[in-house]
């Protein structure tokens, strides 16, 4: 599904800031008390993660709250204005 490709490839930048922060996708299970497959899914962008969850990212990965677009781009549909 190319809508899943492309927030994969957006979510790169969280990515970047994980290796940057030396982090794993374990590391992202226990801030948000989560399962490795609830993680994997969103971090693959099959699905979205929440607001709260951004939030904590945030937090976890030291990401400016003004820069979340950056890091968690809205969704095709929401861009879209669905």
């Amino acid at each position: 599904n190319q809508t899943m490709m492309k927030l994969d490839r957006e979510l790169i930048e969280v990515k970047k800031k994980m290796l940057d922060k030396r982090l794993i996708n374990f590391d992202l299970q226990e801030a948000l008390g989560k399962s490795q497959p609830y993680v994997t899914e969103r971090m693959k962008g099959r699905k979205c993660f929440d607001m709260d969850e951004v939030y904590i990212l945030c937090n976890l990965l030291e990401i400016p709250l003004n820069e979340i677009t950056k890091y968690f781009p809205p969704s095709e549909k929401i861009r879209k204005g669905a």
